[in-house]
């Protein structure tokens, strides 16, 4: 590799395995390092990946970066910074993008811990993307978030590399992200929680912070964790973000039995109509939802108010996760989709099953009106989840075929100079 003063970018992927062996003392690694430090002082693009995370190698480029000053991209994942070296990158007017695993909160001594951050004033100045992963939770990724005085951050993805994470850390995170100077900026955020201890609830409470997001155009939260977030929280979330097109809310499948009790979805289907209604931009919506038949007629009022189909054009894909569905549910729910979203091209549920039945109509209408029992299959997979994926695959027939059967009715009126007659006209 030649290094030389003019030297801009450098990016690298460690093959070696274990990848600590690059960094003894006179190991290749440690050798590049220093050249690059010695001969390319004016780097601005620095890029190391590998397989496998090391500890060593880690603390190596750790205190490499802190010999650089203009940097602009910084893509050290899966390595871990040390606070010192994060210390460095945030005072550094150049940087722009920012990739790299966390070190804990208690790792380092105090002279270096994220606590020292706090006297500065103008920490990661010009940051316009971050992502952070942490392996034990989301506290230390929380503590970066608040430490952030960009006023152009637009993308933010944030992980937790553990199915127990701390049952506060979703709280903290989205508070910190919610009075960040950026907020009213960000665009784009992704926020990825494998699971929370003793599979915890995050309540509805959590969420409210993000509402302070202005400018969120695309919001997917992938987690199995209970989500407490109602009608309320949509109803808010499509006057707090009207420029929101993208958002999954929670739908990655559990690993547990979905037959095991779990706190009730709080969202209705009322309130994804309402949602969607508000929401004139989103063409992908993803979350789970009660589809009760108590909830229907709201849905329908809102969905086709006096048969006059208030509509949103935009919609083209809607997941939604392992939410439940009654047989006798199916073409209603379907005729409230087809109502609100008539451009609506994909339904995708969550429920898993190795029994394929919607590649053929016979056997995706037979699973689906079957009785909802835990008899295992032959295979192995249970019945509900075969009958819950058949029926979502079934609303998902029966939306196309209800906008196709209205629009014949109107091309069909049209044609011959007639007036549809609305219900709330008949007998007025």
């Amino acid at each position: 590799m030649l290094f030389g003063p003019h030297l801009r970018v450098v990016r690298d992927n460690i093959t070696v395995s274990p990848p600590h062996k690059l960094v003894r003392e006179g190991g290749p690694c440690t050798r590049v390092m220093g050249l690059l430090q010695e001969r390319s002082p004016e780097l601005e693009v620095l890029q190391v990946g590998a397989k496998h995370r090391s500890p060593a190698v880690g603390a190596l480029i750790s205190d490499a970066v802190c010999g650089f000053s203009r940097l602009v991209i910084v893509n050290f994942d899966p390595f871990a910074l040390s606070w010192r070296a994060l210390v460095h990158l945030g005072s550094l007017n150049s940087l722009q993008t920012l990739y790299t695993y966390l070190p804990p909160l208690t790792l380092e001594a105090e002279a270096h811990s994220p606590s020292c951050m706090f006297g500065g004033t103008a920490y990661f100045p010009s940051l316009r993307e971050i992502r952070l992963t942490h392996k034990e939770g989301l506290a230390p990724c929380a503590v970066v978030l608040a430490l952030i005085r960009s006023p152009h951050l637009h993308t933010v993805t944030i992980r937790s590399g553990t199915r127990r994470t701390p049952v506060g850390d979703p709280a903290s995170l989205f508070a910190a992200l919610g009075t960040c100077p950026a907020a009213p900026v960000i665009q784009h955020l992704t926020i990825d929680i494998p699971g929370v201890r003793n599979n915890a609830e995050i309540p509805t409470s959590a969420f409210r912070p993000l509402l302070a997001l202005r400018n969120l155009a695309a919001f997917s939260l992938n987690t199995p964790a209970p989500l407490g977030a109602d009608d309320a929280f949509l109803h808010a979330a499509a006057a707090a973000w009207p420029l929101i097109a993208y958002l999954h809310l929670g739908i990655t499948p559990p690993d547990a039995d979905h037959s095991k009790s779990t706190p009730p979805v709080r969202v209705t289907l009322e309130g994804v109509v309402d949602f969607l209604r508000r929401s004139p931009q989103v063409h992908t919506l993803g979350l789970s939802f009660a589809t009760c038949a108590k909830s229907l007629p709201g849905a329908l009022r809102k969905a086709c108010p006096a048969g006059r189909g208030a509509t949103q054009a935009q919609l083209r894909t809607l997941n939604v996760g392992c939410s439940r569905i009654e047989r006798e549910d199916v073409p209603r729910v379907a005729a409230v989709l087809s109502d609100v979203g008539p451009g609506l091209q994909g339904v995708w549920s969550g429920w898993q099953c190795e029994y394929e039945c919607e590649s053929d109509d016979e056997d995706e209408d037979e699973a689906a009106d079957a009785p909802v029992l835990r008899i295992p299959l032959e295979n192995g997979v249970w019945l509900a989840e075969t009958a819950m994926r058949a029926r979502w695959g079934r609303v998902k027939r029966y939306i196309s075929m209800f906008v196709g059967v209205r629009q014949q009715e109107r091309e069909w009126a049209s044609g011959r100079g007639m007036k549809l007659v609305m219900p709330d006209d008949i007998g007025a």
